[in-house]
This record gives C-alpha cells, sequence and structure tokens, in this order.
C-alpha cells in the first residue's frame, strides 16, 4: 500500500523500564540504535553525531532515526519554536511598545499644539481687550473734555448774563 505521509513516533521500551520515544545514540547507521540505552544516556558518539539526540519514527519502510530537532515533535523542534515564537511575540510587544509610544507622541504633539493655539487665542483676546480699554480711555477723557468745555460756556453765560443785569440794574 502507499506510505503514510506522516512519520509516526513509536514509544521505545528502554531498559530502566520506561518507556521515551526518543534515543540517544552513536549512529554506527542510520537505522541501528545501540541494542540497549540507558534513559538519558548520552554516550560518546562517532562521526558527526556526537552527542546529538535521535528520534525513532516509523514509516512503512520500517524504524528511521532522524535527529530530534528535525523532527516536528521534538521537544528541541517545539523549544526551538517556542523560542522562535518568544523572539516573534518579543517583537510583537516592541512593535506595540513602539505604536504605544508613537500615538503617545502624537497625542503630546496635539496637546502642545492645542495648548500654543489656546495661548495665541487668549494673547489675541487680551490684545483685544487692551485695544478697547485704550479706546474707552480715549473715549472717556473727550467725554471729561467735552463736560469742562461745556462747563466753561455755562461759566461763561452766568457771567454775561450777570453782566447784563448789573447794567440793567444801573439804567
Amino acid at each position: 500500500g502507499p506510505c503514510p505521509p506522516a512519520p509516526i513516533p513509536r514509544a521505545v521500551n528502554l531498559t530502566d523500564g520506561g518507556t521515551s520515544p526518543s534515543y540517544f545514540f552513536s549512529r554506527q547507521s542510520d537505522t541501528s540504535p545501540p541494542a540497549t540505552i540507558p534513559r538519558g544516556a548520552r554516550p560518546a558518539a562517532t562521526g558527526s553525531s556526537v552527542g546529538e539526540e535521535y528520534q525513532e519514527v516509523v514509516t512503512c519502510n520500517g524504524s528511521v532515526f532522524v535527529k530530534r530537532d528535525d523532527y516536528p515533535g521534538s521537544k528541541e523542534a517545539q523549544a526551538k519554536r517556542n523560542s522562535n515564537a518568544r523572539s516573534s511575540q518579543l517583537c510583537r510587544v516592541k512593535r506595540q511598545e513602539k505604536r504605544a509610544w508613537e500615538k503617545a507622541k502624537k497625542m503630546e504633539d496635539k496637546y502642545k499644539e492645542a495648548k500654543a493655539d489656546k495661548q495665541a487665542a487668549e494673547e489675541k483676546l487680551r490684545e483685544k481687550d487692551e485695544a478697547l480699554r485704550q479706546e474707552r480711555e480715549a473715549s472717556r477723557r473727550k467725554d471729561e473734555a467735552l463736560r469742562q468745555e461745556r462747563e466753561a460756556s455755562r461759566r461763561k453765560d452766568e457771567e454775561n448774563r450777570y453782566l447784563r443785569q448789573q447794567l440793567e440794574n444801573k439804567k
């Protein structure tokens, strides 16, 4: 029949009575680990496989042994994925922090701009008030001058009337 598409891990009975899907072994050949491997042993290895951890994977052609971190279900692959996930999460967090910082900066700039606008508007109002005050002051002075002028005119009229009265009395 056709081969199963994905390799299937098989629990292997170890000499200490535990079962574990992983092996440490010296690779004499790709498919022959030592017959008995105590749990957690890391025998001196030969060639390129020094200290590497292998995983037994059962396929339709019998057992093969693949390096642990090449095997998608292995702890190492998981750890690698986790570390990638962690670093991408860190990147995501950093990006979020950067976005938050940029947003805060934008808000602060907006606030500063609004504050400056408000101050400018207040300054304009102050100037307007001052101009009005000066205008009122000028108007008041003008009124005062007119009042004094009228007062002087009234006094003069009064004087003239008095003099006329005197003249009338002399006749």
